[in-house]
């Protein structure tokens, strides 16, 4: 349902990109993890106030050649929903998400990196390990270029368009279309 929501919001906000080709979520519940993990911080990345300027970036997730959700309130501290949506919550972590889309939205200026993304989510990320699938190595993508090297280190650099597979080969989109830029 969530992405079948998702899927219509880009519909209406004026259609998939040329060559878009729609993946399902996956069938089980790894493909929909939830938003947080245990309550301790990690190391360096407080919940305060949500940072005054941020960039965005996007990152895609696909185990088996199926959508792992990358869902809304990762780095919110109780977060405030409607429906598939954060509204707010107490706090925010220097990197956080709002909708169940792959946009991370990080503070201006903040170093973080994947690695970062998936500690605040609380989420395995390891050479050959992505969230709960293990066995086959991950691959990454940056702009539908290939990356070598430790996943966890690839930088979140604002507009970018990270895609990380496990188990089977979706061609990488190059570019994702930020809400509000045409």
């Amino acid at each position: 349902m969530k992405a079948a929501v998702v899927l219509l919001t880009t519909l209406a906000a004026g259609g998939l990109p040329p060559g878009y080709e729609p993946r399902p979520v996956g069938p089980s519940p790894a493909y929909r993890p939830g938003a947080v993990g245990p309550l301790r911080p990690p190391r360096g990345l407080p919940c305060g106030a949500t940072p005054a300027r941020e960039v965005v970036v996007h990152v895609e997730l696909f185990a088996h050649r199926d959508v792992v959700v990358v869902p809304a309130g990762i780095g919110v501290g109780r977060p405030r929903r409607r429906g598939a949506y954060v509204t707010g919550g107490a706090c925010r972590r220097p990197l956080y998400t709002l909708e169940p889309t792959g946009v991370i939205h990080v503070a201006a200026g903040r170093r973080a990196t994947v690695g970062s993304l998936f500690a605040v989510w609380r989420m395995p990320l390891a050479p050959r390990r992505l969230a709960g699938f293990g066995g086959s190595a991950v691959r990454a993508y940056v702009g539908g270029h290939r990356v070598t090297g430790n996943v966890r280190r690839i930088p979140l650099r604002p507009h970018a368009e990270i895609v990380l597979e496990f188990g089977g080969y979706v061609a990488p989109h190059h570019a994702y279309t930020f809400p509000g830029r045409v």
